[in-house]
């Protein structure tokens, strides 16, 4: 939720697409870490994964909202989700 209030917060100099590459950077870090053959590797990817899936569950209804409008925002959440 931190994620969807500094984007909400610096949304006119930071755009949605930066934290959803931020997102998905993250994402790339934590499956590279799986190939570390350690039980510890292997919390710390949890925590990685954990935290660029819940950038993605808290930035996807402001894709919608801005991508489609807000008349289609159900609609279109409903599709990314």
């Amino acid at each position: 939720m931190i994620v969807g209030l500094l984007s909400h917060r610096y949304k006119h100099s930071v755009p949605l697409p930066i934290w959803y590459g931020l997102g998905c950077l993250l994402m790339a870090i934590g499956c590279a870490m799986l190939l570390v053959p350690s039980a510890i590797a292997l919390y710390f990817v949890c925590g990685i994964c954990g935290i660029a899936y819940g950038m993605f569950w808290t930035l996807n209804p402001t894709l919608a909202a801005e991508i489609s409008g807000l008349k289609n925002l159900g609609t279109n959440y409903a599709f990314l989700r």
